[in-house]
């Protein structure tokens, strides 16, 4: 056998065979290192509310604070506030029916300021008088009759005045002893500064008191008996 020639030129290339079967998975490989961080996406849309939590347990009671600055002191009840300041018949006191008849026929009170024009424009009749007959007899019913009369207010004097027949009252008077019920409107009368009388019962007692405005005045005086 001769000696063997030189290699010969590379042929051309043969065409791509068909793929091949896969081949069995490897081994799951190592995990590797973590990327960079992205960048913030945006907000997405809010979810819906939730329900309401329970309430929670009460706290516990906070420290007591300070004491507050005191207030301003009130104006309260004035004891010069106007009022009746005198009275004609004698309060409570028991008399005979031709002095009660006196005492009727002159009644008056003065007033410790002066009534306002309007009151003396308008007259109101604030004074007026009832008999309680047979007041101190044991019966449990007893009649009042009402004692028809005119008010005249001036300045710082009401005078009461009768109207009718005198002697008809003096007979009643008479015959059945009782009680002379007094009662004054204070509050219908306004003094200058249009500030109501008081109905104090001051001039009942001669006492001096607070005066509240407005009221009305009760005295009486009793007519004959015990």
């Amino acid at each position: 056998q001769g000696k063997i020639g030189l290699t010969g030129a590379a042929g051309a290339t043969g065409p791509i065979g068909k793929t091949g079967t896969s081949g069995p998975q490897g081994k799951i490989g190592l995990t590797g290192a973590a990327g960079a961080i992205g960048p913030i996406g945006k907000t997405g849309t809010s979810g819906p509310q939730g329900k309401i939590g329970l309430t929670g347990a009460a706290g516990a009671i906070g420290p007591i604070g300070k004491t507050g600055a005191r207030g301003l002191q009130g104006e309260g009840l004035d004891p010069q506030w106007p009022a009746i300041s005198e009275i004609s018949w004698p309060h409570d006191g028991r008399v005979d029916p031709k002095v009660a008849m006196q005492l009727i026929d002159r009644l008056s009170v003065k007033l410790s300021s002066r009534l306002s024009s309007k009151t003396t424009q308008t007259q109101p009749q604030v004074i007026q008088l009832l008999f309680e007959s047979g007041v101190n007899q044991d019966v449990i019913l007893m009649p009042v009759s009402y004692i028809q009369g005119t008010s005249k207010l001036g300045s710082q004097q009401i005078d009461w005045r009768p109207r009718g027949d005198k002697s008809q009252l003096l007979r009643f008077l008479s015959a059945n002893g009782g009680r002379i019920f007094i009662r004054v409107n204070c509050g219908a009368l306004l003094d200058v500064d249009s500030r109501p009388f008081s109905a104090s019962s001051d001039v009942l007692h001669e006492t001096q008191n607070p005066k509240a405005p407005g009221g009305v005045l009760e005295s009486w005086f009793n007519v004959g008996g015990q």
